[in-house]
């Protein structure tokens, strides 16, 4: 998980868990995979480090992010039920996440979210449309200042591309 402070604009991993997972203390990870580290059981031969488990709401609570990516390969369910403070902050403006279910889709909803596309050539975000690996949810009532930070941030090159 990383977590984008809004003034320092700075990107902080996470070593722990953020998940409620059966009263578990500690999960392990496969640690000789590279980008394929995933959990694994006691039966795995390779590398593997000990992680300890969290929620969301515990590893934010002295911090206001403004962004939350959340990529946990199918615990996106138990990731919100631990973040319902941290949803509700007021520095919070949206929430990327990948993996959706019906469940995952309602608890954005009712924690005020609507989910978008977002358009990063032409810096424009529309309502969702298409199913995506990636979705973004942002507050309803924080809106109009991610259009407005879209439009106003800096432009970047990328591979030779302004935008």
């Amino acid at each position: 998980m990383k977590i984008v402070q809004p003034i320092i604009n700075e990107i902080m991993p996470e070593s722990s868990v953020l998940l409620i997972f059966r009263g578990a203390l500690k999960l392990k990870f496969s640690s000789d995979r590279g980008c394929m580290n995933s959990f694994v059981d006691n039966t795995y031969k390779g590398s593997t480090i000990s992680v300890d488990v969290s929620t969301l709401d515990k590893e934010c609570k002295d911090l206001e992010p403004a962004l939350i990516k959340i990529d946990v390969e199918g615990f996106e369910e138990d990731v919100l039920k631990g973040a319902s403070e941290t949803l509700a902050k007021s520095s919070l403006l949206a929430v990327i996440i990948e993996g959706q279910t019906e469940n995952v889709n309602q608890l954005f909803r009712d924690a005020g979210f609507i989910d978008v596309n977002y358009l990063p050539l032409i810096r424009k975000i529309e309502p969702h449309t298409k199913r995506v690996s990636n979705r973004i949810w942002i507050k309803k009532d924080k809106m109009d200042k991610v259009k407005n930070l879209l439009l106003t941030a800096p432009m970047q090159v990328v591979y030779g591309n302004k935008f």
